[in-house]
């Protein structure tokens, strides 16, 4: 297993022989150097701490340093925070001008508080210092806050729940349904596709222009019953299923979509996954751009990319050459924020594409991290400088999947570390020439 701080070495792809890549070079490909997984807190930074100390009230919040329970998310330790019901961030903002408008921000891709009532997760994001918040509206991440049909049919409901991220000052960065729409079984398939429709048509209601989910995808003809993802296009029956797949089901049924997408203002971004038809850079960029033509819509696509550089990790894609390419296109929708630990002795031995049981930590070849815990800011930092030299000024959302955490424990240290990457003002002008 590697170890938990991140990379020993300095790259992030398995490389031949399974040894971590280590001929970083510039920021696009990765640097060369290992910077400590883990990051330190704003507020025991030296630079953040200067600047926090700057005015009156962050100096006053400085001070408070008892720690009391009870206050945060399930009796997670945290700092009292002046004027606050409850507790400090756990993340305090780097900005010169706290009034200024942050170009890019941190959330949380909701889904891992199912279970627990929408108004107390909404403060625990506020309480941790979040900036922004995705909600889970239907498809596989459910729908653990609201009806999105219900809401949709009511202003009094829209209201309230804008009304609850106002007052918390979060923004909601966007809606996920993540599902598979072309599934051959048209009972799934409906299902998936009417709770996409109804994310569509809430996003703006809501206050976001983002609808998160999955390409999808087909079976191999129109008899079959479940998905079958093509890995490879021999022997021919493979390029058969591929033609089926993109010629008569895929491309028709986004471009309709995209049409939907134009009419109330949204952009759908599809999560990269492998099991979808859209599971790298470039069957992203093909299903946007033959989604786009066949939908005659002209100017800027409605069809992108949410960029999560945890799947791309155990492919051997490298994330941060993903964002240039998508983000040359366009295509950067959104971000989630996640990690991957690629094991040293089960990928070299059997390869990444491993189908064995997500609680199978010690067998897996790869798995999900929180972020730090899998690469560090060797491969962050340039990552989130890549997303901003290509116009990506939206939220990363951290989605926390690790087994090896609980939820508060994962998405602290998630926090803790990103802050410690993420650009949080605008770029001045070049002073030097």
């Amino acid at each position: 297993m590697a170890p938990s701080g991140g990379c020993s070495g300095a790259g992030w792809l398995p490389a031949a022989g399974g040894a971590a890549s280590g001929d970083g070079a510039s920021e696009e490909g990765g640097a060369p150097g290992v910077t400590p997984a883990g990051g330190s807190a704003a507020g025991d930074c030296p630079r953040h701490g200067a600047l926090i100390m700057a005015t009156e009230a962050s100096a006053a919040a400085s001070a408070a340093t008892v720690e009391v329970r009870g206050q945060g998310i399930d009796g997670l330790s945290v700092k009292p925070r002046p004027g606050a019901t409850g507790a400090a961030p756990l993340r305090s903002h780097y900005r010169a001008d706290p009034t200024q408008e942050a170009p890019m921000k941190l959330g949380v891709m909701a889904a891992l508080f199912a279970g627990r009532a929408f108004d107390q997760v909404v403060r625990d994001c506020a309480d941790m210092g979040l900036d922004a918040i995705e909600l889970p509206v239907g498809a596989y991440p459910g729908k653990p806050f609201f009806d999105p049909r219900k809401v949709l049919a009511s202003s009094k409901e829209q209201d309230r729940i804008k009304g609850m991220l106002r007052d918390h000052h979060l923004e909601l960065s966007g809606l996920a349904v993540h599902g598979n729409p072309v599934h051959p079984d048209r009972t799934i398939a409906k299902a998936h596709h009417d709770e996409y429709e109804t994310a569509v048509k809430l996003a703006r209601v809501l206050g976001t222009d983002v609808v998160i989910t999955f390409s999808g995808c087909p079976g191999g003809s129109r008899k079959d019953s479940t998905p079958n993802w093509v890995t490879c296009p021999w022997p021919n029956d493979f390029t058969g299923i591929l033609a089926y797949q993109w010629d008569e089901v895929l491309v028709p049924y986004w471009a309709k979509q995209a049409k939907l997408c134009a009419k109330h203002g949204v952009k759908t971004a599809w999560e990269a996954h492998p099991g979808f038809c859209a599971y790298n850079t470039d069957t992203l960029i093909r299903l946007s751009e033959r989604s786009m033509k066949a939908s005659g819509l002209r100017g800027k696509p409605v069809l992108g990319a949410n960029l999560d550089p945890s799947h791309f990790f155990w492919q051997g894609i490298d994330p941060i050459l993903a964002a240039r390419e998508l983000g040359e296109r366009g295509l950067l929708f959104y971000c989630h924020a996640k990690d991957t630990e690629l094991d040293r002795h089960e990928g070299p031995l059997n390869g990444y594409l491993d189908a064995r049981p997500y609680t199978a930590l010690t067998r897996r070849s790869w798995n999900f991290r929180t972020c730090g815990y899998g690469h560090g800011h060797e491969f962050w930092k340039p990552f989130v400088s890549t997303l901003r030299r290509y116009g990506y000024d939206h939220v990363l959302s951290i989605e926390h999947e690790d087994a090896l955490m609980s939820i508060e424990e994962g998405l602290t240290k998630a926090i803790d570390f990103l802050t410690d990457a993420i650009i949080e003002e605008k770029p001045a002008t070049p002073w030097w020439t």
